[in-house]
């Protein structure tokens, strides 16, 4: 083992040009919030939007979760285009969903909200297995309102780093 040890590359480090999206920061700052104050219940608890169990742990007294784009890659990002996903839901969101976006915003757009609505559940198959994105009235109402000028999908768009 030391000599494995000895022999290990040295850590070095370059300069590389990438492309960043600009004001993705903040759009993910306020999706934060948004998210936050959606799925947080009276006790104070987060909760994943697709397995529907509490974040699993808090860094700096805040639940830690995970801000997806419900459909990526749109020509304009809004805060609400975001689902608060645990760790795992949100690797198979972006690893093995199956569901294509035009068939999330068909059934999230085929679904009747009004003002008192309370929650909107849209499907979604998630590593062969049917799941359901739970959403409150609100945010699906706006979700719906925003991904009607959102845009189609860009082709162009480079790799997003977060």
């Amino acid at each position: 083992m030391a000599g494995d040890a000895a022999d290990a590359p040295a850590f070095e480090t370059e300069v590389r040009q990438r492309s960043v999206v600009k004001g993705h920061a903040e759009t993910t700052r306020l999706a934060k919030q948004y998210l936050r104050a959606a799925y947080t219940d009276d006790d104070g608890v987060l909760y994943c939007q697709v397995c529907h169990d509490r974040m699993l742990f808090k860094v700096n007294g805040h639940w830690y979760f995970e801000v997806i784009q419900f459909v990526p890659k749109r020509a304009k990002s809004h805060h609400q285009n975001a689902l608060a996903l645990c760790p795992l839901c949100a690797a198979l969101y972006i690893y093995t969903r199956e569901t294509c976006d035009n068939a999330l915003v068909a059934n999230l757009r085929d679904e009747e909200i009004g003002s008192d609505t309370s929650r909107v559940d849209v499907p979604v198959i998630l590593n062969g297995k049917r799941e359901a994105i739970w959403f409150t009235g609100k945010h699906a109402l706006d979700l719906k309102t925003v991904l009607g000028t959102a845009g189609a999908a860009r082709d162009d768009s480079p790799e997003e780093e977060a």
